[in-house]
């Protein structure tokens, strides 16, 4: 490395990295950026991973090896403590870049330097690397916003920083959570903006290793305790209360098989739902953007219960969408053949 600081640093955690790791690494090395550092961090593994990734010779290499398992968001503060470069761009080591990824992110805060974090929409892939579907994001900066009230609003590794954001403010990830992008999102974007890039730069791999899935009771819990705090935040938890937004939670955001098992009426909470859309929609001029990906949400998980239960009240929440959001509904409805795909 020079005494210049690179442009980006790139920093990414590895535990047990297996089979995916080496196309994760080569992905970033690729990259048609090349002014950037990958910082590594190691959190132990014992798996072989460490071992490849000490042969890697590439000098924009910064390899730290943890002498124990800390975990991976303590592992992530370790790596933005060693970060040099303007921007921070995160990655995981069982994902995949797409190679113009860091120049498009670079071009996107360049050209808006009120904007703080650059996400991206993401290729969903599964275990083997089959794509099989495609984050539906918010992409302007107030849908971002509202969308992040309630729902995660990035990709994790699809993310870049400034990094003089975080080192003015001393911000790092909250090692008290499992799921602490949703957390340090929630915390900045009460003051700064966020926006998301069209295109998928990563393809994202979801597996049975995922920490969401493997902490699932725990990222449920945390997301409540982070939600009721942010809308305090925000002078807005008049809206819902702690029970309504575990319900949602629960039955209307994560599980709808758990949902119908479990007899909850999930037009109510699509009601539920759509009554907040509709209040931060209308009280802070949030965009359309806002409004297609709420009424996506809304068909999806609260239209579309199994059996015939409940279809009065299926059929008014219709009519009250497509009174008060007809484009939106319209949008939806286009999708419909790929909808009915993911919706089984």
């Amino acid at each position: 490395m020079t005494d210049t600081p690179p442009r980006v640093s790139v920093v990414m955690t590895c535990y047990n990295g297996g089979a995916h790791l080496e196309s994760a690494v080569e992905s970033v090395l690729g990259q048609t950026l090349t002014d950037f550092e990958f910082i590594i961090v190691d959190d132990g593994s014992t798996d072989g991973s460490e071992t490849y990734l000490a042969s890697l010779a590439d000098p924009r290499i910064v390899l730290i090896r943890n002498s124990e398992n800390k975990g991976q968001t303590a592992s992530l503060n370790i790596g933005l403590a060693q970060a040099q470069g303007a921007y921070i761009a995160r990655f995981d080591s069982d994902d995949i870049c797409t190679p113009g990824r860091l120049a498009r992110q670079v071009a996107e805060m360049e050209a808006h330097p009120d904007i703080d974090i650059v996400g991206s929409q993401a290729l969903i892939m599964d275990d083997s690397g089959r794509d099989y579907d495609r984050t539906k994001l918010p992409l302007s900066s107030d849908a971002v916003w509202a969308f992040s009230l309630l729902q995660c609003p990035f990709v994790h590794p699809s993310v870049m920083l400034r990094a003089d954001m975080l080192r003015r403010d001393g911000i790092t990830f909250d090692e008290h959570y499992v799921n602490q992008d949703f957390e340090l999102w929630s915390r900045l974007l009460v003051t700064h903006r966020g926006i998301n890039i069209a295109d998928p730069l990563i393809r994202y791999r979801v597996h049975g290793a995922s920490m969401t899935i493997r902490h699932h009771e725990e990222n449920l819990r945390a997301t409540l305790e982070i939600i009721v705090r942010r809308l305090e935040a925000e002078g807005l938890s008049h809206l819902l209360t702690r029970d309504e937004i575990d319900e949602l939670l629960r039955y209307f955001f994560a599980d709808r098989q758990l949902a119908d098992a479990d007899g909850i009426d999930r037009v109510t909470l699509a009601e539920r739902f759509w009554r907040f859309c509709r209040a931060i929609s209308t009280e802070r001029k949030i965009d359309r953007q806002f409004l297609d990906l709420s009424v996506y949400r809304i068909v999806q998980s609260g239209l579309w219960p199994n059996g015939l239960s409940g279809l009065f009240g299926r059929l008014k929440l219709l009519l009250r969408l497509a009174l008060f959001a007809p484009v939106s509904l319209g949008r939806v409805a286009s999708e419909l053949p790929g909808f009915l795909a993911r919706s089984r």
